[in-house]
């Protein structure tokens, strides 16, 4: 009786298959323990099956990780008709709408219901907040203030030692401050990875008349300081940087956006030497709250996974210099602050305008677009153009 008061759940005789089960880690959870001919499954009548406490031992495990009995943090008030201070859930609710994805059979869910203990619950944390809720709405604010409030010296704004505190218990996080939990999460889940030497990067321009000349490293490359007039997604106008994508058809996808052009010029550009950068493009997914390995950085994936759609979602033709302020002052945190001036090289993102592929933003001047021939300048990160024999110095396109 100690043992199952302390488990939290009674043993049933039940048995079930893998295949009943929707959720990656509790499938694998009962795969593990599948047999044949040990009688068949409960819910679909499959000849493979492992017992229900397979299945039980896991599921109240991320029960428990996720939420916590409302005995224990809510207050319970006669008067008010229940728990006060947090919002609750009673187990019926939780298993069949919180939970509902887990099973395809509600039948499985009606007998979890009758093995566990009935109880209130809250989720972990509460009345705080989960951190990527923080987050979302933190990187919201920051949003609004950099583009309506205050564009230069929002980073003056200094945080108490109270704000401080307040943040390591997730309570709230000021906009001045998102930068850096942005960049302590990327550090946290390992999110940086390394272009070697003689990765390809493209880059094209558009033009309504053909040049006169085939194009050269200089002129399909970063811009040069006169010619950076236009702020971009990941910088402003003034600080130009390099934008490439990592295939022909995205470039192209990506320069067709908001132009009247018919035609562009590509350039396939090597890179000099390893560099490092923050790599957005292959996040992991956001784990189960029953994967007991994995699970303790599920709330930063779902702000990270958030956070990249928002900042690689197209932009409202006329809104850009406007709606492109928060992901340049977040790419010159990350670039110039956060690991030091030459910490990373540039930031890997998914595509606006082709299904997510990838596309790089490198911190790399127009003097380092070079030209096949040209000397390397060693220890420094440089992009060369490659051989104009390939592309004989410019590739039309038509995107009609």
């Amino acid at each position: 009786m100690e043992e199952r008061e302390t488990r939290g759940w009674s043993e049933s005789d039940e048995r079930i298959c893998s295949s009943c089960v929707e959720d990656y880690a509790l499938k694998a959870a009962v795969a593990a323990e599948e047999e044949d001919d040990q009688g068949n499954c409960s819910f679909c009548e499959s000849t493979r099956s492992a017992s229900f406490d397979a299945l039980l031992d896991p599921f109240v495990d991320g029960i428990r990780f996720a939420y916590e009995d409302a005995v224990n943090v809510l207050s319970y008030v006669s008067s008010e008709g229940g728990f006060v201070g947090g919002s609750s859930i009673d187990t019926w609710d939780l298993l069949h709408w919180e939970l509902s994805d887990v099973f395809d059979n509600s039948d499985i869910s009606d007998h979890i219901y009758a093995c566990l203990d009935d109880k209130t619950w809250v989720r972990s944390g509460e009345p705080r907040r989960e951190i990527h809720v923080v987050l979302i709405d933190a990187w919201a604010r920051f949003c609004h203030a950099i583009k309506h409030e205050t564009r230069y010296v929002f980073w003056l704004t200094s945080a108490s030692a109270d704000d401080l505190a307040e943040e390591e218990n997730y309570g709230e996080v000021g906009p001045t401050r998102v930068l850096y939990h942005i960049g302590k999460i990327i550090d946290e889940l390992g999110l940086l990875s390394t272009l070697e030497e003689g990765t390809e990067l493209f880059r094209a321009r558009t033009y309504s008349k053909p040049p006169a000349s085939p194009w050269n490293a200089g002129d399909l490359g970063t811009p040069p300081l006169d010619r950076s007039k236009q702020g971009n997604r990941m910088s402003p106008a003034g600080i130009p940087m390099f934008y490439g994508a990592e295939s022909l058809d995205v470039t192209m996808a990506e320069v067709s956006v908001r132009t009247e052009d018919r035609k562009a010029s590509a350039g396939r550009f090597l890179t000099s030497r390893p560099s490092r950068v923050v790599d957005l493009t292959k996040l992991p997914r956001i784990p189960s709250i029953f994967d007991a390995e994995l699970r303790h950085n599920r709330s930063e994936l779902e702000f990270l996974h958030r956070f990249t759609k928002e900042i690689s979602a197209p932009i409202e033709p006329g809104r850009d210099q406007i709606d492109y302020v928060p992901t340049q002052v977040m790419t010159e945190y990350l670039l110039r602050v956060h690991w030091g001036h030459k910490g990373v090289s540039g930031i890997r993102y998914p595509s606006a305008a082709s299904s997510g592929e990838g596309c790089v933003v490198m911190d790399v001047s127009n003097e380092n677009c070079l030209d096949p021939g040209d000397e390397l300048t060693p220890d420094q990160l440089q992009l060369v153009l490659e051989s104009q024999q390939l592309f004989k110095g410019t590739l039309a396109w038509s995107h009609a």
